[in-house]
């Protein structure tokens, strides 16, 4: 009689013992793929010298010189600045200002408790201003630095009032300086990695189209803020914008909750937070990969750069379609704020021409350059030069916005910056300044 090899119970055991393992074995190889494939990723962003966690865009300085004077003036001019919550509240003053803007109308109310606020804080806009003229390489370490930005985004948004007051009482030298000041004062947010625009671009379009209609400023003063918006027209935005995105997730890896990453690398988890890292592990590669796709789509010419490829998502499934469609609107804001600035930039040059020229406008927008801008700036809608039109009192200057077709510099009614849903037809409306000659 032969003995079996396996007794019948082992076999029934180790059968049950192979099934219930399987799922954990493949679970682990499916964990150690998509970690491979994320440590892939790295070295290749590591590769072609492009950062991979926040610290790489802005390493860490110890700051001396104009740039330790420059934080110190930014950090007590934010800590003096007053908040007055129940005030703005009571008052609602800069949605009165920003109706006013609209509508050109300024209420003897208004202007006196515009006067009032401005009239609070001009030890911290004095401040603000002895910071505008120096370097500025960010506050370094420390309290301030990680926990102060609620008191700078305070400022940015009283700094405007000032600007405003100025141009309405036609002190067009005093304003143009105020808004120098304002422009330079973004450098906070640019160097605090934070990801928020604190300045509105269509604000500072808004209050330099106040600054040329109320009052006449100078050559010098025009000169100003040209070299304040010059240093604001980069041509990488989206790159740039994107770039901070992707090193964003690297330094934590946060996906529903859970931390993946520690800059760059990969955490430790347990319990059902481990059995569930393979599949966050893959959404998070997913999302990598896809914004390292619309890394290498913003080297393409305008308007190109800002219309996310299909191929750069995993689907057209409604989650990663709404993903497609949120990169889109996004890339759109960043290719809008960059339009302003850039209709900003002729405004000051046409203006700059004109006190040249005994108040005569030039005909083409090519006359103000390169005297008054290198070359004429591209309008990111259309990949051509922004439009330059002479009208019976001023003229406009317009990009082609997000429909991208030129509606003759047809601008909108409100609001620069129209909410898209998906679906929707986009209103015809260009993008730019329009400037009347009183």
């Amino acid at each position: 009689m032969t003995t079996p090899l396996v007794r019948p119970r082992f076999l029934k055991w180790s059968v049950v013992a192979f099934v219930l393992l399987l799922p954990l074995v493949c679970l682990e190889a499916w964990d150690y793929r998509q970690t491979r494939r994320l440590a892939a990723s790295i070295a290749k962003m590591r590769e072609r010298h492009e950062p991979v966690i926040t610290q790489d865009l802005q390493p860490f300085v110890i700051l001396h010189g104009e740039s330790a004077d420059a934080a110190r003036y930014y950090r007590a001019a934010a800590t003096l600045v007053g908040v007055e919550w129940d005030e703005e509240q009571r008052s609602r003053l800069r949605a009165r200002v920003t109706d006013a803007m609209w509508s050109d109308t300024w209420p003897d109310d208004l202007v006196a408790d515009l006067r009032a606020r401005v009239g609070r804080e001009q030890e911290a806009l004095g401040l603000m201003d002895r910071a505008a003229p120096l370097a500025f390489e960010g506050f370094g370490s420390g309290f301030f630095a990680r926990f102060g930005l609620g008191d700078m985004m305070t400022l940015m948004r009283v700094a405007p009032l000032r600007t405003r007051l100025q141009a309405l009482d036609g002190r067009g030298n005093a304003a143009s300086n105020s808004l120098f000041a304002e422009l330079r004062l973004q450098r906070v947010l640019d160097f605090s990695q934070s990801g928020i625009n604190g300045l509105s671009v269509s604000g500072v379009a808004d209050t330099l189209r106040l600054i040329v209609n109320r009052s006449h400023p100078a050559a010098e003063a025009l000169s100003k803020i040209a070299s304040g918006l010059r240093e604001m027209d980069r041509d990488d935005r989206i790159k740039t914008h994107l770039l901070r995105s992707r090193a964003s997730i690297m330094d934590t890896g946060n996906y529903q909750g859970f931390e993946l990453l520690n800059a760059g690398r990969v955490q430790s988890m347990a319990g059902s937070a481990a059995l569930m890292r393979p599949w966050m592990m893959a959404r998070l590669n997913e999302r990598v990969d896809t914004l390292s796709a619309l890394i290498d789509n913003a080297a393409r010419p305008w308007p190109e750069r800002m219309n996310p490829p299909r191929s750069a998502y995993v689907s057209d499934s409604p989650t990663w379609g709404s993903s497609r469609l949120i990169d889109a609107n996004v890339m759109a804001g960043v290719a809008t704020d960059l339009a302003l600035i850039r209709c900003a930039r002729v405004v000051v040059a046409v203006e700059q021409y004109r006190l040249a020229h005994r108040d005569a406008l030039p005909s083409r927008v090519d006359d103000v350059a390169p005297s008054y801008l290198d070359a004429v700036p591209i309008d990111p809608f259309s990949g051509k030069p922004l439009r330059f039109v002479v009208e019976e009192r001023g003229y406009v200057v317009y990009s082609f916005g997000r429909n991208l077709r030129d509606d003759g510099g047809q601008l909108p009614v409100r609001s620069a910056f129209p909410q898209q849903t998906p679906g929707a037809p986009t209103p015809a409306n260009d993008l730019g300044i329009r400037i009347s000659h009183h």
